[in-house]
């Protein structure tokens, strides 16, 4: 019960969704942005960990149905809170992006005002979008954004004695340098503050749909490598230091060497031709393709003239590619003279134009792994890949020690309760991952990360060399450990297995082969493991629940059941109950009971939180569409009041949450 407790607040949270605006409607397709909060709950300043507050606000926002890293807006005594949540206006005039509230309400249009002791509004809204009624706020900081200190000494950071708070109802340096308070005696929140994130820049496309973006690089280079590594590094670092950089994907270039042609690298090659492929869209949102056909058949829709910085490069429009029409190698990169495009076409010469000396400086196409629109959005059936949070050695040659250990971890997290068996994702001398993972499954069983991102299409999908997203969050919604042992090459076959004096390692934070296959530790060691579930097939369900001559049958179901991503809708019927009622409330809890109130009815829950609505109007309690809710089960009991006061409770309504 305990787990499934430690979820109701991503439940609860979602009660506010009508309030929460992400990202914010004034905001053009791929601007980037950030997001910052006040906690909702709270805590002590004495650690002088900064991890210790990162970790508690990123944990304060999963559980509240924020995607994303966040980051304390607090100082250590050697780390400041601009630095820690890389808003630090090196370099004066503008410099940042634009910070809003979880409500869309913007709070600072870059990094220069967020210091500067002139907020739009105040910081006083919580992680569901609602104003906090917090009157403090550690932060251990002052005005501009380093240390508090007095003189030359530091002091006031948090780990301190006494540590400076901030006032969230304040525009003023007040909001984060207020006043100071007992780090051991007092409770207060922090704020959080996401990274960079990007509007998106898929306007038209619906719930899961896949999609991928094309843009032109900032930077320009020669061509004279015939190493395609080269390439895929050069546009990544530019890519780096652009807006695009808050999007969760891979970049490749979109070019073409000796040894590999740009369709077969980018995987758009149309084969067989027929419609195939996902949507491309530019940095500003215009679609350029409907599919690889079209990409590669010299009619785009619009001509890719677009930036990483979402600038136009009409003005320097050429672009190497080594590539033809087709996407086949002609003229490759590396070679005497190299195919170059036009950017700012639409026909065949937005990728062969001619061909040029290498060493000439042009721009690179880049094209983005294929990504997930709206991604809260699991499938019919589907399967969850999460990193443990407890860890241990690797010296056992036994895969049924290593299921055991993740099944036992899993138990105690907030993704228990599933009814579902999860399995380790390891190899040891006589299995290997790949195959202890590989189950009957349906078909098209994609594999996601505990809040809802698509990490895979399938099992087979896991091995290819490329996630669609990182597996670094554990099964408590949190940011794993980041090194997981797995005894697997990039294949998911055995490579210096479980159980051997050295052991293969992955890396949870990377996309790429090394999430599988990264470094080489001792078995000795204690890391994190990665679980994987078996099929998960959640249907969604709503009983009546009463004892006979108990209370009135008022509850009503609701019509649509309580799936992921939709809201549920139960009602009181007032025709024969509680004519006079002001108020109706809605109950849940995982605790079932069955208590008998004189004059009032039975309870036949305990209540864990709850909702309300006006008499005649339905309960409205919207469910994200979050993979870890999928399965929970509540008892869920009305109750009307009047203004007498007067208190009848109805019968119940047994629910859980499904597809």
């Amino acid at each position: 019960m305990n787990a499934v407790r430690s979820l109701v607040p991503a439940l609860l949270a979602a009660t506010a969704v009508a309030q929460v605006q992400l990202p914010p409607a004034d905001l053009a397709p791929g601007a980037p942005y950030r997001v910052m909060f006040l906690t909702s709950s709270a805590r002590d300043a004495s650690s002088t960990d900064i991890d210790d507050y990162n970790q508690f606000v990123a944990q304060n926002a999963a559980h509240s149905g924020l995607n994303g890293t966040w980051r304390a807006l607090v100082s250590t005594e050697s780390v400041a809170a601009r630095d820690n949540t890389a808003t630090n206006p090196i370099a004066p005039g503008a410099t940042g992006v634009p910070i809003y509230l979880p409500n869309g309400t913007r709070i600072a249009d870059d990094y220069d005002e967020l210091w500067a002791g002139q907020l739009l509004t105040a910081p006083n809204v919580g992680p569901t979008g609602y104003p906090s009624p917090a009157t403090i706020a550690w932060t251990g900081t002052v005005g501009s954004g380093i240390p508090a200190h007095s003189g030359v000494t530091f002091v006031d950071q948090m780990g301190t004695a006494m540590a400076t708070t901030g006032d969230p109802s304040n525009t003023s340096s007040a909001w984060i340098a207020n006043s100071t308070a007992s780090t051991t005696l007092v409770y207060a929140g922090l704020y959080a503050m996401s990274d960079v994130m990007i509007a998106p820049v898929h306007p038209t496309l619906g719930l899961n749909e896949l999609y991928r973006v094309l843009c032109v690089t900032n930077t320009t280079r020669f061509a004279d490598s015939n190493d395609i590594a080269d390439y895929d590094a050069f546009v990544q670092a530019d890519i780096a230091n652009s807006p695009l950089a808050g999007l969760s994907t891979n970049w490749r270039a979109l070019a073409s060497t000796a040894s590999v042609s740009a369709s077969a690298h980018t995987g758009t090659d149309p084969s067989p031709p027929g419609a195939n492929g996902v949507k491309i869209y530019l940095p500003d949102g215009t679609l350029v393709a409907a599919n690889y056909d079209e990409l590669w058949s010299g009619t785009l829709l619009n001509a890719p003239a677009i930036t990483a910085s979402r600038t136009s490069s009409a003005a320097s429009p050429w672009t190497w590619t080594g590539t033809d029409a087709f996407g086949n190698a002609s003229n490759p990169l590396g070679s005497g003279a190299a195919n170059y495009g036009n950017s700012s076409v639409t026909g065949l010469q937005w990728v062969q134009l001619g061909a040029g000396i290498v060493q000439q400086s042009l721009r690179l196409f880049a094209i983005s792994d294929v990504m997930q629109a709206n991604p809260y959005a699991p499938a019919p059936t589907y399967r969850v890949l999460c990193v443990t949070k407890g860890k241990r050695d690797a010296t056992s040659s036994d895969i049924a020690d290593y299921d055991a250990f993740v099944n036992a971890d899993i138990a105690n997290s907030p993704l228990a309760g599933r009814n579902v068996n999860w399995r380790a994702l390891v190899s040891t001398s006589t299995v290997s991952a790949r195959d202890h993972v590989d189950i009957p499954t349906p078909a098209n069983c994609p594999i996601f990360t505990p809040e809802g991102f698509l990490i895979a299409q399938d099992v087979a999908d896991l091995f290819d060399g490329s996630l669609a997203r990182s597996p670094v969050m554990n099964s408590w919604f949190e940011t794993g450990g980041q090194f997981v042992f797995t005894g697997s090459a990039a294949s998911g076959l055995g490579s210096l297995v479980l159980g051997g004096d050295s052991v293969r390692v992955g890396d949870s934070s990377e996309a790429d082969s090394t999430w599988l296959d990264a470094i080489t530790r001792s078995g000795s060691d204690e890391l994190s493991f990665y679980a994987i579930s078996d099929v998960i097939t959640p249907s969604a369900g709503q009983y009546l629940f009463n004892i006979p001559g108990q209370n009135p049958q008022a509850l009503v179901e609701s019509s649509t059941p309580p799936v992921l991503g939709s809201t549920w809708q139960p009602i009181i019927d007032h025709t024969f109950f509680m004519e006079n009622a002001t108020s109706d409330v809605l109950m849940f809890g995982t605790q079932n009971i069955y208590f008998d109130i004189p004059e009032i009815g039975m309870l036949f829950t305990v209540p864990e939180f709850t909702i309300s609505t006006t008499p005649g109007q339905p309960f409205s309690l919207a469910i994200p569409a979050n993979v870890g809710l999928a399965g929970l089960g509540f008892r869920t009991q009305g109750a009307s009041v009047s203004a007498t006061p007067e208190i009848r409770l109805t019968n119940a309504i047994d629910m859980w949450i499904g597809h």
